[in-house]
């Protein structure tokens, strides 16, 4: 019989990590349920679903974890309500009772009963993966890449490929690309690994693993495993500092489908050759204007601007129904040359959240004279690219 005693604080964490790929029991196939079951050797494995990803995670108890016993599944919202409740200074014990299960704690408490699903829970992927596919991938890089990635795609049911982000390895090289089809928008980015990879690609839906990277906070990297149809994830060098969840959990993987269809690979090519000079702008200027752009928008203007470069002025320009705005933004370095054009102005924006300098740089690519970089100042190795837009109000 099922029967454990664990730290609430250790459990908490536990269900934190687990709780991204919890899904809605759409189908009724268990998947807004959680899995728990003794090792055998003193520990758990705990595991969510969403019928897309699965996270599995091994925890340490204090008691228990002697047999190879499954608890009934349990609603996790309402698991982790109870458990969230716990004082962290408790131990608690779950036992399973039948189709249920008993969670105790404290002196002198009647335990708490959470009603089991009847339904059972989709199991976790049993795939062989071969180790010859194993990339390696450091995890504070892949974290800023993960955010980069987000603030210039939306996801898209019907064509779930392009919600991706790929990464392709040779060597110690890493190159990460995404692209934005409803914009027209493109992300590149290059690190090294501090390991030899085989020539490779993964692969990864990026807003659903920014959600669940947190799981790996214990770990200076990742190793990615796949087949013909599953990713897996699994953390690879811990930290060398004292682990975040004190050594309790571990065994940690995240596992995903492995999408079909034709994803660009010719994305980074098309950078080559970068523009021979940049205008240098600053950012908190130009998102300043943005938002009085904003403020005058209407339904005919499409949120399309004018933007003009000449010499050390760059002008923005936006024409509505509700007003005019003529921006005239001072330069942080002098254009040799002058261009006027047209953007939307949230294509940009979106970009410049995530830029981490106070200056960003913006130029058209040579070979693609209708799409500009932008990229923070002074870097290479992280760059987007934006296309000018024809018509509207604010037509040059």
């Amino acid at each position: 019989m099922f029967n454990i005693t664990i730290e609430q604080e250790v459990l908490a964490k536990a269900l934190e990590f687990l709780e991204p790929t919890v899904g809605k029991n759409a189908s009724q196939l268990g998947d807004n349920c959680i899995s728990m079951k003794e090792t055998g050797n003193g520990s758990m494995i705990m595991y969510t679903t969403n019928t897309v990803e699965f996270t599995e995670i091994k925890v340490i108890v204090n008691m228990g974890g002697t047999t190879q016993d499954i608890a009934p599944y349990v609603d996790f919202k309402r698991f982790k309500g109870i458990i969230n409740s716990i004082p962290a200074n408790e131990m608690i014990s779950i036992t399973a009772n039948v189709n249920n299960i008993e969670i105790h704690y404290g002196l002198n408490k009647t335990p708490i009963t959470l009603v089991g699903n009847s339904n059972g829970m989709l199991p976790l992927p049993t795939n062989s993966f071969p180790s010859s596919s194993m990339i390696n991938v450091p995890k504070n890089e892949l974290i800023a890449v993960l955010n980069n990635v987000s603030s210039i795609i939306t996801d898209n049911p019907s064509n779930p490929i392009y919600n991706c982000i790929r990464i392709a390895t040779n060597g110690a090289k890493i190159d990460f690309t995404a692209a934005d089809v409803v914009a027209k928008r493109t992300f590149v980015s290059s690190i090294l690994s501090t390991q030899n990879n085989p020539v490779s690609e993964v692969l990864i839906e990026a807003s659903k693993f920014k959600k669940s990277i947190k799981i790996f906070e214990d770990y200076q990297d990742l190793d990615m495993y796949m087949d013909s149809k599953v990713v897996r994830i699994d953390g690879g060098v811990l930290n060398t500092n004292t682990p975040k969840t004190k050594g309790m959990i571990g065994d940690i993987k995240y596992y995903t489908r492995r999408l079909t269809g034709v994803f660009p690979t010719t994305i980074k090519n098309n950078f080559n050759p970068l523009p021979s000079e940049f205008c240098e702008i600053n950012k908190t200027e130009l998102l300043s204007c943005f938002s009085r752009v904003k403020s005058i928008e209407d339904s005919n203007s499409g949120g399309l601007i004018g933007f003009e470069v000449n010499g050390g002025d760059c002008i923005i320009t936006m024409n509505s129904s509700y007003g005019n705005i003529e921006d005239l933004i001072f330069m942080e370095n002098t254009f040799s040359k002058s261009f006027k054009t047209i953007f939307k102005y949230q294509n940009i924006s979106d970009i410049l959240k995530v830029i981490p300098t106070d200056t960003f740089e913006i130029g058209a690519l040579p070979n693609h004279p209708t799409n500009y970089v932008i990229k923070p100042k002074g870097v290479t190795d992280m760059m987007f690219t934006v296309p000018i837009m024809v018509g509207g109000n604010n037509n040059p």
